[in-house]
């Protein structure tokens, strides 16, 4: 029984040892200086991750509740889309630290533009600036009796996605759809979100990997 008792013993620290080269075989071998051999665990590179600095810039004295679940609704939707969307308050940050910059204008009537009729933002084909006019949003919000921040946020994910995309670019379904319906918004608040399609995340994964958003994107115009 001993000797059952010892072979046992000895059959285990065997079986343990035998797993150990296995283990050690799959580490990397360094050598110090001194020429003796090191293991090291391989560590996989992680691909580093798209990032768009957003600068914002409120001239509409957006409540600040309003404005942050936007933010966050924005960037939910670009985060699925494996982009990380970074907000800048233009009131702490100056445009050279952003990729892009996001005005929220009080009134469309000021800016004396020509846009159609219940256009409630614009991004300028070739730029990085986009503008959202309060009044207008504020007026589509309560007509399809949705929040204003979950307007705000669909119509800057909107928006940023046209600096990403081909010029005039629109889709047929999702939230790069020319016109957001109040259908389209009811169907998002009821099962979660308005999304960007395979093609346009590649597309816009393969914009800002070729021009990184560590710095400036000052090739928006020579791009688009």
């Amino acid at each position: 029984m001993k000797l059952m008792s010892r072979l046992l013993r000895v059959a285990m620290m065997a079986g343990f040892l035998m797993a150990v080269p296995d283990a050690l075989a799959r580490q990397t071998v360094n050598r110090s200086p001194d020429g003796a051999q090191t293991a090291r665990p391989q560590v996989a590179a992680k691909a580093a991750v798209p990032r768009l600095k957003v600068l914002f810039c409120d001239q509409a004295g957006v409540a600040t509740k309003t404005r942050e679940e936007g933010q966050r609704l924005a960037a939910r939707v670009f985060l699925e889309a494996g982009i990380v969307l970074e907000w800048l308050d233009g009131r702490e940050h100056s445009v050279t630290e952003a990729n892009c910059v996001l005005r929220v204008q009080g009134s469309y009537s000021k800016l004396g533009s020509r846009l159609p009729d219940r256009t409630v933002a614009f991004a300028p084909a070739g730029g990085r600036h986009i503008t959202v006019f309060w009044d207008r949003l504020a007026v589509e919000a309560a007509a399809g009796s949705h929040s204003e921040a979950m307007l705000l946020g669909y119509v800057m994910t909107h928006e940023l996605g046209h600096l990403l995309l081909p010029p005039g670019y629109h889709s047929a379904y999702g939230v790069m759809q020319g016109r957001l319906h109040y259908q389209d918004l009811s169907e998002a608040r009821r099962l979660g979100n308005l999304c960007f399609s395979k093609t346009e995340v590649a597309r816009m994964q393969a914009f800002l990997k070729a021009d990184p958003a560590d710095g400036i994107l000052s090739q928006f115009s020579a791009r688009h």
